[in-house]
């Protein structure tokens, strides 16, 4: 996916939870929380496992759904 995808279904998880919490910074954490994975992972599956790993699937995807 897109890493506006991820963007906009963040965003829309963060209003939604800012309908019921009434704070911003759902909006803010739940848009960063969303895109951190792949800004993590696209940088080790392209520049620093590109001979081994060719995708960007590789830790941060899996932690993120432990946390």
């Amino acid at each position: 996916m897109l890493i506006v995808g991820h963007l906009v279904i963040g965003l829309i998880l963060g209003f939604m939870l800012y309908e019921f919490f009434h704070a911003r910074t759902m909006i803010i954490f739940c848009a960063l929380g969303s895109i951190l994975p792949d800004l993590v992972d696209k940088v080790l599956g392209r520049i620093i496992f590109s001979s081994s790993l060719e995708h960007g699937r590789i830790f941060f995807h899996s932690l993120s759904i432990v946390l």
